[in-house]
């Protein structure tokens, strides 16, 4: 990705046992050498997928990217996180 790119992220999310947490809402942050971004929710779908979709800023220094997702299911919440591949 580059500056003004738009970012489609696929998440996919199944509970320890295998069960899907269908409905669970999702809270997404991008951040870009250090600042934030992008902030988002969606609520899965019946398969435990979503899509996050952002554009990143027309201007880049170090192209330091990180996007987080939180996913509440029931009060239950679990956090992931993934770099941006920003050239």
């Amino acid at each position: 990705y580059g500056p003004g790119d738009e970012v489609l992220a696929k998440l996919d999310v199944k509970r320890a046992e295998g069960t899907v947490p269908e409905k669970a809402k999702v809270t997404s942050t991008a951040r870009i050498d250090g600042q934030e971004v992008f902030r988002g929710e969606c609520t899965l779908n019946a398969e435990g997928k979503a899509d996050i979709k952002f554009t990143l800023p027309k201007s880049i220094e170090k192209g330091d990217g990180t996007l987080t997702c939180s996913v509440d299911d029931n009060g239950t919440v679990e956090s992931t996180g993934q770099t941006i591949p920003i050239l």
